[in-house]
């Protein structure tokens, strides 16, 4: 009998910190979150990000299966808890950014999301589009991001 989603979101919440010892049950249990890409598990996988886990390739097993979901809704799912992903886990939400960063139609769409959010939303995404600015390979993109969102106005598709 298979699993809701309400008690695989709440056994993810639940996990706590992963050990070496607990590596494999949760992995299988974002496998079993992401499996039929239901849009309610976007963000109780994004919530299990952490900074402090010991185990960076469990980290991006949890990004790979967020990136399976739909760019659309990946994307307003980040975009609408953009606070609660960066306050838990700082290192990863820029992580998930520079992989957005990484394709031009998905960032423009990406920063096309936060255009309608409110001020605040507007000015933690700036700081983080800031901050991964300094890595040079990022620093055009970033600042057009910045640009778009300070002005108000929609980022144009970009040629890859």
């Amino acid at each position: 009998m298979s699993r809701s989603e309400f008690e695989i979101a709440k056994n993810l919440s639940d996990f706590g910190p992963i050990t070496e010892d607990k590596v494999e049950r949760f992995e299988h249990l974002i496998a079993e979150a992401s499996d039929g890409l239901s849009i309610s598990m976007i963000l109780p996988l994004l919530l299990t990000l952490d900074d402090k886990c010991e185990f960076d390739e469990v980290m991006f097993s949890v990004v790979h299966a967020v990136e399976r979901y739909p760019a659309e809704s990946y994307f307003a799912v980040l975009v609408e808890n953009i606070s609660a992903i960066w306050n838990n886990s700082p290192r990863w939400c820029e992580i998930l950014h520079t992989r957005i960063i990484n394709s031009p139609s998905s960032f423009t769409h990406f920063i096309n999301a936060f255009l309608l959010m409110d001020s605040n939303i507007k000015a933690l995404e700036t700081h983080i589009l800031k901050k991964i600015s300094g890595k040079e390979k990022f620093t055009d993109r970033c600042m057009t991001g910045i640009h778009s969102l300070a002005n108000k106005i929609p980022m144009q598709s970009a040629s890859t």
